[in-house]
C-alpha cells in the first residue's frame, strides 16, 4: 500500500484522471477548445455539402427522403455545442472551467455526433453520385 487507505491501483487511476483534466486545459492538440472547434468544423463542412445537396437535387426536381434525420443529428449537435459553448470563452468563469474539465467525458458522445455527420455526408453524396447517373 502507497498511502493509508488507497491502493497502488487508486493512485493510477487518479493520476491518470488528471492526466485527462490536465490535457483538457493544456494540449495543443487534445484540449477542450481544440476538439470543440473541430467539432464546429465538421458541423460546417457537412452544412456545406448538405447546402450543395439541396441546390443540386432541387435542379433536377429530386427530393431527399431523410432530412428528419439530419435535423435530429444536428439539434443534437446544437444542444452540445449550447452546452460546452463556455469552453470557447476567453473568460474563465467557474462554469466554464468546470465544462473545460467535463469535456474529456464527453468525447465518445461528441464522437458520436461526428459519426452520424459523416454518415449523413457519405449518403447525400451517394445520392447525388446515383441521380447524376
Amino acid at each position: 500500500m502507497a498511502v493509508p487507505g488507497f491502493s497502488i491501483n487508486d493512485l493510477i487511476d487518479a493520476a491518470v484522471q488528471v492526466k485527462v483534466v490536465y490535457d483538457a486545459f493544456f494540449s495543443k492538440h487534445t484540449s477542450s477548445a481544440a476538439q470543440l472547434q473541430d467539432l464546429i468544423y465538421e458541423i460546417s463542412r457537412f452544412a456545406q455539402n448538405l447546402e450543395r445537396n439541396r441546390e443540386a437535387f432541387g435542379r433536377v426536381g429530386l427530393d431527399y427522403e431523410d432530412f428528419g434525420a439530419i435535423y435530429n443529428t444536428l439539434y443534437r449537435c446544437n444542444e452540445f455545442l449550447d452546452k460546452y459553448k463556455s469552453v470557447l470563452s476567453t473568460k474563465k468563469s467557474p462554469e466554464a472551467i468546470w465544462r473545460t474539465a467535463r469535456f474529456p467525458y464527453a468525447k465518445e458522445y461528441m464522437q458520436e455526433l461526428k459519426g452520424a455527420l459523416r454518415a449523413h455526408r457519405a449518403d447525400l453524396s451517394d445520392r447525388s453520385v446515383l441521380h447524376l447517373l
